[in-house]
């Protein structure tokens, strides 16, 4: 399942997309901190240190995050002010300009130099207006937690960033993790048979989304309530229909899917002469193997009337919702067949 990155919840962009105005923009108003979210500012004071000192909080900071949700950090934000009666700074107005210029490479370089071990998924951006800069930090959650900043490590706790007690590092090191595999539906075709007899044409998209773990043994259930499943091949064993015909069970959808794998299946539905206009077939799908949990997700296809005196027809918009989390999927066939083929 995808969801929007954490830098388009904050700031409405992509970190791709992100200009320096963007950011003035953002602090137009008051803006807290929180356990996603760090703001840090470049103040030269007298005990100033240099930019290598204000680096080295970055990576601090960014070991934390790894450590932690993941999150944002924006370096070069505006100075931080307790308002009064307050325990927690407010952050508004002008950037702080960070007089430390890194481009790309050693910005990569000095991450991969100083956290251990190696960080995966931080992203970053320089942005400028003449000789004005400030920086944003994308950090995704790490599967390969936990990461050290010189021998320590750091985690988030709130909007606070501290050292890591010994019983989150002892967690993070014992902590198992089970492949994510997940199904994704497309029509293909709708259409009548020669009885008359509506007749949906599936194709099913099973994907592992897990790095580094492959998984075996995967099988596959689908279930439909107003409808009845048809045999691509009398002769493929993989295949059981049952429940008066109303489940499809795939004893080996593969036996090995590695991450960025993906494996597809099709199959048919005859759709219930019951079934009248306006109402709802739902499919349920099943996925499961070896070691990952069993998900499911459903499936809502509505049955409209035809602009043409055509009888019924079905509308091809299905929507993917985990019943087990009960979160919307924003992940639709196309949109994941198109990232696992680098489109």
């Amino acid at each position: 399942m995808s969801e929007r990155s954490i830098t388009q919840q904050v700031l409405g962009k992509s970190i791709e997309k992100l200009a320096y105005a963007d950011i003035v923009k953002y602090f137009l108003k008051p803006r807290n901190e929180s356990d996603r979210i760090e703001f840090k500012s470049y103040v030269v004071g007298r005990s100033d240190k240099g930019p290598k000192a204000h680096l080295e909080e970055v990576y601090e900071s960014l070991s934390a995050m790894l450590n932690s949700e993941g999150g944002i950090l924006i370096w070069g934000a505006p100075q931080g002010e307790y308002p009064t009666g307050s325990k927690e700074k407010l952050f508004v107005g002008n950037l702080t300009n960070v007089q430390c210029d890194r481009d790309d490479d050693q910005l990569n370089s000095g991450i991969l130099d100083n956290l251990n071990p190696m960080p995966p998924n931080i992203k970053h951006r320089k942005l400028s207006k003449g000789k004005a800069l400030v920086y944003v930090f994308e950090v995704t959650k790490s599967p390969y937690a936990p990461h050290q900043f010189k021998g320590t490590y750091f985690a988030r706790f709130g909007a606070q960033k501290r050292v890591a007690p010994h019983y989150l590092i002892e967690a993070l090191l014992r902590r198992i993790t089970y492949p994510n595999i997940a199904p994704y539906l497309r029509i293909l075709s709708i259409g009548r048979n020669e009885h008359g007899i509506f007749e949906l044409h599936f194709q099913v998209l099973c994907v592992n989304h897990s790095r580094l773990q492959s998984e075996t043994d995967i099988s596959l259930t689908i279930r439909c309530m107003q409808g009845k499943f048809k045999f691509a091949s009398f002769n493929d064993k993989r295949w059981l229909i049952s429940f008066g015909g109303g489940q499809l069970h795939f004893k080996d959808v593969k036996s090995v899917l590695h991450y960025g794998g993906h494996h597809a299946e099709q199959f048919s539905i005859q759709i219930d002469s019951a079934v009248n206009e306006g109402d709802t077939v739902e499919l349920l799908l099943f996925i499961g193997g070896r070691t990952s949990p069993l998900k499911s997700s459903v499936y809502s296809i509505r049955v409209t009337p035809c602009s043409k005196d055509c009888g019924k027809s079905i509308v091809a918009k299905t929507e993917n919702t985990l019943v087990s989390s009960n979160e919307k999927d924003d992940d639709t066939y196309d949109k994941v067949l198109r990232q696992l083929l680098g489109h």
